[in-house]
């Protein structure tokens, strides 16, 4: 497990190389086990913070109301197809992202300007 845990915190090793590695054939490496329940453990230690923590419940409930409204933001302006990306390829999903992100960071000075012209004495 340390390997592993090296590899991965030094970024030699990618968390998916690793999964695959112990999950072929469908039959479930002792490491991999071990990990799932260190895992498991580290997420209930997580909630057991979560749950005790006022400050942090908050923190994580701002930050969860910005990526929503993000999020909400992002399906009205990728409204073509459905917002579903038309290839499979990996390059091609991230030109599309990037210029649905430009297009998004467009939006507010374009919005401002409308705001500024509609506020003008007619």
């Amino acid at each position: 497990m340390v390997k592993y845990a090296t590899a991965l915190r030094l970024g030699t090793a990618a968390t998916e190389a690793i999964q695959r590695r112990f999950t072929k054939k469908n039959v479930q490496h002792p490491t991999y086990k071990a990990f799932a329940e260190l895992g498991k453990a580290i997420k209930t230690i997580f909630l057991c913070h979560y749950l005790h923590d006022d400050a942090l419940r908050r923190e994580i409930n701002e930050g969860l109301s910005v990526v929503e409204q993000w999020n909400g933001a992002t399906d009205f302006v990728f409204f073509a197809r459905r917002g579903e990306m038309a290839s499979n390829r990996r390059e091609d999903h991230e030109v599309s992202m990037l210029a649905l992100h430009l297009r998004q960071n467009c939006m507010g000075p374009i919005r401002w300007m409308i705001q500024k012209v509609l506020a003008q004495p007619h």
